[in-house]
């Protein structure tokens, strides 16, 4: 969420190691820190008992949908507007595709979008909210390892490029957090152990 907030920042003050980082790696774009922003706080109102869970169903709901709409993009090869929907890049030569985040980023934001909805309509679903938290984890450290040994593109086809590297951390941050989550709720229902699993053998 802090990450998400620093970039929005960047972009609205025009300070380029913020979206950037370094200079020639790729960027952080506007919506990408939105719903990071998005992510972070509904993920943060999960663990709320005060607030009402409806606010997770949304925050979760707009991520995957944003997540979903890009692509959409990707796979038609139509563009409906949603890449500069909220803000337009003060320069279009950051990306190929102005405003438009990576297609890992988005599958990434869709599977966690669908995971926060999931656990919002059933808490019990922990199993299948650990099980989609772990695409956005390894989409993220499969981009985070391309920035190491150097591979600009971490999908066959040259499906757009790889998630900026601040996206990467970030994501791989959250998705620890959430399976970490999911574990200690899982440990809480977890059932007993049978009576005759108690008694020795001997």
């Amino acid at each position: 969420m802090v990450t998400g907030l620093l970039v929005i920042a960047g972009w609205h003050l025009h300070l380029r190691v913020l979206v950037q980082v370094f200079h020639g790696v790729i960027p952080m774009q506007y919506n990408t820190a939105l719903c990071l922003v998005v992510l972070g706080s509904s993920a943060w109102l999960l663990r709320s008992q005060r607030l009402h869970r409806l606010l997770v169903l949304l925050g979760g709901g707009f991520v995957a949908a944003m997540g979903g709409l890009v692509i959409y993009e990707y796979v038609t090869g139509r563009s409906i507007g949603i890449d500069t929907l909220f803000f337009y890049p003060w320069l279009r030569t950051l990306s190929a595709d102005p405003g438009r985040m990576a297609l890992t980023t988005a599958i990434s934001f869709f599977t966690a979008g669908l995971a926060l909805m999931l656990i919002s309509f059933c808490r019990s679903a922990i199993a299948a909210f650990a099980i989609l938290h772990t695409v956005p984890v390894s989409l993220s450290l499969t981009s985070a390892m391309g920035y190491v040994i150097g591979i600009t593109f971490v999908l066959p086809f040259n499906l757009g490029s790889q998630m900026a590297v601040h996206t990467a951390l970030a994501l791989i941050g959250y998705g620890a957090v959430m399976l970490f989550y999911a574990w200690r709720q899982a440990t809480r229902t977890a059932e007993g152990v049978p009576e005759w699993c108690r008694q020795s053998a001997f």
